[in-house]
């Protein structure tokens, strides 16, 4: 209604708070009055999730509560297991999943966006590359595999040098094929033990991504 306060983010982390004061219609868009501007300063670290593609209510459940937990990025790769979902499953609708990002804006007042897109390729073309000038930035993928370093352990390590950018490579519901662990750890992603036991899609993502931007 005319007069209700509203706010208005970039996603990017700049918030107006404005009040409403016509409701349009007819083809003419609604109007506001500015009352006032925020700029947040990006949070650190910026965490990426590179995860397997999963069913659309998995995948809708991760995008929603990772961006009220501040997940900044997005990226979906498909994995030998999940051809296992189908072709129907296995089509990601991307726009539905960015509504559904902006939605968790909505409900946790995070003003930051996260990037989702869809990897064009598989683990073999996920190059490791080097990191920005004076940037901190940790690869790690979830395994059970053998070598992969307790979570306890990596967070001791980095006690007093934190990162500033993550990148979590976590896998599908049955989780990466030997050959898949293999390619992810020539890419440059440290195997990481997460539990003790295998984690679900959901939990797995979550997990990760709420012990990144907390430790």
């Amino acid at each position: 209604r005319v007069g209700q306060k509203v706010w208005v983010l970039d996603g990017k982390g700049t918030v107006w708070g404005a009040q409403l004061e016509d409701l349009g219609g007819n083809k003419k868009p609604a109007s506001v009055r500015l009352l006032q501007k925020t700029v947040y300063a990006a949070p650190k670290p910026r965490v990426e999730l590179i995860q397997a593609v999963a069913k659309p209510k998995a995948l809708e459940a991760l995008v929603l509560h990772g961006t009220e937990l501040g997940l900044a990025g997005l990226r979906l790769i498909k994995t030998q297991y999940s051809t296992s979902l189908g072709e129907a499953a296995q089509e990601v609708d991307l726009v539905r999943l960015r509504q559904i990002a902006l939605q968790g804006c909505k409900q946790s007042g995070n003003p930051f966006l996260p990037k989702i897109q869809l990897h064009s390729g598989g683990l073999s073309t996920l190059e490791a590359g080097e990191p920005a000038a004076g940037v901190r930035h940790r690869r790690w993928v979830a395994s059970l595999g053998a070598g992969a370093r307790p979570w306890a352990e990596v967070v001791r390590e980095q006690a007093d040098c934190p990162p500033d950018r993550v990148s979590w490579l976590i896998g599908p519901e049955g989780g990466f094929t030997p050959q898949e662990d293999c390619l992810a750890r020539a890419a440059g992603f440290e195997a990481v033990c997460l539990a003790p036991y295998r984690l679900g899609f959901l939990p797995a993502g979550c997990w990760a991504l709420a012990v990144s931007v907390t430790s």
